[in-house]
């Protein structure tokens, strides 16, 4: 009987190692479904969907969470340099809130960054503005937004 225990109990640790870096990788995983719904976000409110909102919180929510495990060491091994540079600027003091600002600002550069710019030469604002929603929903569909809604 001690030796099925034992047995019983050997098997559940191994288990339990074996689940442990697969859970814990799953924090890189959420960090990128989090800033991938922040992309969805910014192009929603150029195009004005009406998700603009709850692909921001969504995705705030999810790097909110895979911040703090990364901090608080709880991150696979395999997925440090995923997370390096928040470690770093949390070592110096850095806040997760703010990190997380600026993170939101890099975004939504970024998805400005690829959309038409204006030429003042050829274009009206409101042509260029009509250019640009178009662009934008364009680029929405692209990376399968509406798979990223939240529910």
């Amino acid at each position: 009987m001690h030796k099925i225990l034992c047995f019983i109990g050997i098997s559940v640790l191994i288990s339990a190692l074996q689940l442990y870096p697969a859970r814990a990788s799953n924090y890189k995983l959420l960090a990128l479904k989090g800033e991938a719904q922040w992309e969805c976000s910014s192009l929603s409110r150029i195009f004005d969907n009406g998700n603009q909102d709850s692909f921001f919180f969504s995705g705030l929510s999810k790097l909110q969470k895979a911040y703090q495990a990364a901090v608080t060491d709880k991150i696979a091994e395999q997925d440090r340099d995923h997370f390096s540079w928040i470690l770093k600027n949390h070592d110096y003091g850095v806040s997760i809130d703010f990190i997380l600002g600026g993170a939101f600002v890099r975004v939504r550069k970024s998805i400005e960054e690829d959309l038409p710019r204006r030429d003042a030469t050829t274009q009206s604002i409101e042509d260029w503005r009509i250019l640009r929603r178009l662009a934008a929903q364009e680029e929405y569909e692209k990376r399968n937004c509406d798979l990223l809604k939240p529910n």
